[in-house]
């Protein structure tokens, strides 16, 4: 077991992408993990623990848990040294969107909420990852009433805080994650987003409002098509880019932008 811990150790302080804080796995002793503090991909992990079992030349870590910007965290890590692949699973709960984006460098600048999904991928033990995919939603959020977004000029500010939501598709490509169904939605707007998220938090995002324009909406016969024509209007004229980082991003208006 020890030689396995020790490979373990190496392979993931060794994979370009990771940015692994080497120390806590070095300390693996007597077929247990306990790790204070462990950075993947810029993501930190607290008091991170797991049971490694090393069996017919292949060694997994079924029940990894650990804490993450005020959440749970759960991994699953397996190694087949035969087929030369190491495959991870993520799922993760309760997680503060605000300290999380702290973790990056920056302020929350008023944006809050609660995260939780999962993410997945597969690395070759040669090789950089070459798979992988995941999802996040976003619930009790402020995302556009305030924070940088406010400037799109979208949503109700009178609205009540903690309403906003977000889902959204992640997919690996190279040292970046593309949004795929990205949204955002709050009272009176729905913000798609299409981009990649560097894993060192650089954006590179564009975001397109849609408003709703309810109130127009109830007027028999015209109010759908003149609603949908200023919505449609809305969304060519208000677009906005996104670059900076996750920690500290910058928002400038770009009509009639496209990715």
């Amino acid at each position: 077991m020890a030689r396995a811990q020790r490979f373990l150790a190496a392979l993931i302080c060794s994979t370009s992408l990771m940015a692994l804080d080497a120390t806590p796995f070095l300390a693996l002793a007597d077929g247990d993990i306990h790790a204070d503090r462990v950075t993947v991909f810029g993501f930190v992990f607290r008091d991170v623990t797991g049971n490694p079992v090393l069996k017919d030349n292949k060694l997994q870590i079924s029940d990894i848990t650990a804490r993450m910007a005020g959440g749970t965290a759960h991994c699953v890590l397996n190694i087949d040294f035969t087929a030369n692949m190491l495959t991870l699973k993520v799922t993760f709960t309760e997680v503060d969107l605000a300290a999380f984006l702290e973790e990056f460098g920056g302020g929350a600048d008023g944006v809050s909420g609660v995260a939780e999904g999962w993410w997945e991928m597969e690395i070759p033990l040669d090789d950089r990852p070459d798979s992988g995919r995941g999802a996040v939603a976003i619930s009790k959020g402020d995302l556009l009433r305030l924070g940088p977004l406010s400037s799109l000029l979208l949503g109700d500010s009178r609205a009540a805080a903690g309403n906003d939501r977000a889902e959204t598709r992640v997919e690996l490509e190279g040292d970046r994650l593309r949004l795929r169904g990205a949204r955002i939605t709050t009272s009176g707007a729905t913000v798609s987003m299409l981009g990649t998220v560097g894993f060192d938090g650089t954006l590179e995002v564009l975001a397109i409002p849609y408003p709703e324009f309810a109130l127009l909406q109830v007027i028999p016969g015209l109010g759908d098509v003149t609603a949908w024509l200023l919505s449609s209007t809305s969304s060519r004229l208000a677009r906005a880019r996104i670059r900076g980082t996750l920690g500290n991003p910058a928002v400038t208006i770009a009509p009639f932008a496209a990715e």
